[in-house]
Parts: structure tokens; C-alpha cells; sequence
């Protein structure tokens, strides 16, 4: 829809240098926003970053806002009572942007749905929404996140988890932080971790570290796969195994970074070394299948059991967690 339809849309000349513009008595110019400002509104608000004036609804900023409807009925001092005119708007300690994201939800002008949004858009409508304590707009948010997972996962992911208490995201973001090259050296400075959460992190790469060492102490047992038990050279294939398997030992003892580049070693190892050439095709890759299975459970088990303790401790520290929907828990 054309928003110049809207005739709660600024008209046309106030878009003209000097139309809709005033100054404090601090001598700032201020502005009426392009897009959030209503010719009947009774609301003025202003970003700390930004001259624009939005002109709003005093009613629907309450019903979705517990903040402002908390601050509208405290008793006001005498005299002009702020944010009721153009020239005494109210100051939010934001800027313009997560202020127009908000706008945009409320109102919908300029809206655009979760998938067309950034991920950047949508943190931004998120910390808006905790500040001035928007339920519905934190919901949307918590959302449209998990469809994210190029750019919003890892670190970035569990300080979300526990800036808007969101004990799953925390869940997941344990298992893709253990399991990641650098595993919990991916975390950067950016991003400042509660003390304890690292430390559960920690706990849980050392645990991966352990089952790691006694995986390449122990060899395989391919007994109970029916293509291994009924190899015609099954004798030839267990020597081989026996005596090539120890050179696999000290190489996936060595192994850093993350779990997964032990499947990447070993099939690297039975594939191109010429003495596992002399195991049949079919059982070197038993072999590797069977590595990536126990590789996998030692994932699945270490994992859960960090992120468990992770989900546990933000809804610990969290009064109001919600679910990956946003609905409280």
C-alpha cells in the first residue's frame, strides 16, 4: 500500500526543508520523523541518536509497552507534562534504529517479515523490546531468530540465550560451540560470557578431550556388522586392522580442534594409507562408519549433558525464560 494513502501519514509539504520543524529551548532543530509520525498523534518520543521526532499513540504504546504504561500513571509534575507536545518529547536511551524497529512492529508502516529482516534488525527489536518491556514484540523476535543459524549461532547465540532468556538457544548453541574447530576459543571478545557459563563450557571440551583419548586407546569392535562378520578374507581384514590401528592411535591422540576432525582423520588414514589397502574396500568402510557412530555418540552424550547444564543454569538466572516460540516458560 502506498503510505501516502495513510492519512496519518505526514503530508506531502511537511517533507520540504523547514515544514515540520521547531527548536528547544536548547536551541536543537528538531524534525518529525519521515515515516512514525501521525498529524493526530499525542505522543512524542525522540532517540538519542537522532533529531527526529516520532509522533505516536499514547494508548498503543502502553498496551504493548509495560513501561510506558507504568511511567503514564505515575503523577506528573506541573507544567507541561513531557512527551505531550512536539517541542518536550520524551528521551529513550536508544537510537533511531531499534526505536524504527519497533515502530515498524507496532505500527506496521515500512514493516517487512521475519525473513527479509537482518539478523542485526531483529537483535535490535529484541533489546528495545526487554528495555521498554514489549512481550509481543520480544515474542516475534525470539521467532524469527531460530530460523538463523548462518549468522546467529555459537557465541553470538548463547549470550542471546541468556540476554533474553531463552534456555534452548543455550542448549544448542553449548553443542555448536564444543563441537567447532576452536571449540570454546570461538568465543570471542565481542562477547562477554557469564563466568559460570564458561566455565560449564570448559567442562564440557575437557570431557570431549577425555572420550577422545580413550577412543584412540581402544580399537573399534566391527563384529556385530554383518558385512565385516561375513567378509570371505575376514582373518586377513582383522590383522590388518590389529596391526594398522596402532598407527591411527598416536595421530587421533593428537588430534585439535573440534571432535569432528577425528572422522575427517581416520577416513583420511584408512582411505590413502597403503597399509589398510590391504583390507577389503567394503570393510575399511565399515570401519569408518563405525568411527563416525561412536564419534557421534561421544557428541551426542557430551553435549547433551553441557548443554543441559547450560539450559539449566539461565532459567536458574533467568525468572521469565521462554521457549524458541517466546512464549514464557
Amino acid at each position: 500500500m502506498d503510505d501516502t494513502a495513510n492519512p496519518h501519514t505526514p503530508s506531502p509539504e511537511d517533507q520540504f526543508p523547514g515544514q515540520g520543524e521547531t527548536k528547544n529551548s536548547s536551541g536543537l532543530q528538531y524534525k518529525q520523523h519521515p515515516l512514525y509520525y501521525f498529524n493526530d498523534a499525542n505522543l512524542f518520543l525522540k532517540a538519542r541518536n537522532s533529531s527526529f521526532i516520532y509522533g505516536v499513540y499514547k494508548g498503543l504504546m502502553e498496551k504493548f509497552s509495560a513501561t510506558f504504561e507504568a511511567c503514564f500513571t505515575l503523577p506528573q509534575p506541573a507544567g507541561i507534562e513531557e512527551g505531550s507536545i512536539f517541542e518536550k518529547p520524551i528521551l529513550l536511551p536508544v537510537d533511531a534504529a531499534p526505536l524504527d524497529a519497533l515502530c515498524s512492529f507496532i505500527f506496521h508502516l515500512g514493516w517487512k517479515p521475519h525473513n527479509h529482516r537482518t539478523t542485526d534488525e531483529l537483535l535490535a527489536l529484541g533489546k528495545i523490546s526487554q528495555l521498554l518491556q514489549c512481550p509481543d514484540a520480544l515474542k516475534f523476535t525470539i521467532q524469527a531468530l531460530k530460523f538463523r543459524t548462518f549468522d546467529f549461532n555459537k557465541a553470538r547465540k548463547l549470550f542471546y540465550a541468556f540476554k533474553f532468556g531463552v534456555p534452548n538457544w543455550g542448549y544448542s548453541a553449548t553443542a555448536e560451540i564444543l563441537t567447532s574447530v576452536n571449540g570454546v576459543g570461538s568465543i570471542t571478545g565481542g562477547f562477554t560470557i557469564d563466568m559460570e557459563i564458561h566455565k560449564l563450557l570448559l567442562e564440557g571440551e575437557s570431557n570431549l578431550a577425555l572420550q577422545i583419548q580413550l577412543l584412540a586407546r581402544e580399537m573399534p569392535n566391527l563384529n556385530n556388522n554383518a558385512t565385516w562378520s561375513q567378509c570371505p578374507q575376514r582373518d586377513w581384514c582383522m590383522k590388518t586392522l590389529i596391526r594398522d590401528w596402532e598407527t591411527v592411535c598416536p595421530a587421533i591422540a593428537q588430534t585439535r580442534g573440534g571432535i569432528r576432525q577425528v572422522k575427517i582423520l581416520v577416513k583420511e588414514k584408512v582411505e590413502n594409507d597403503h597399509s589398510f589397502a590391504l583390507m577389503r574396500r567394503e570393510c575399511r568402510e565399515v570401519l569408518c562408519e563405525r568411527v563416525s557412530q561412536v564419534i557421534e555418540n561421544i557428541e551426542t552424550f557430551v553435549n547433551r549433558a553441557a548443554g543441559e547444564r547450560v539450559k539449566a543454569r539461565i532459567k536458574r538466572d533467568y525468572p521469565s525464560a521462554h521457549d524458541d516460540e517466546g512464549w514464557a516458560i
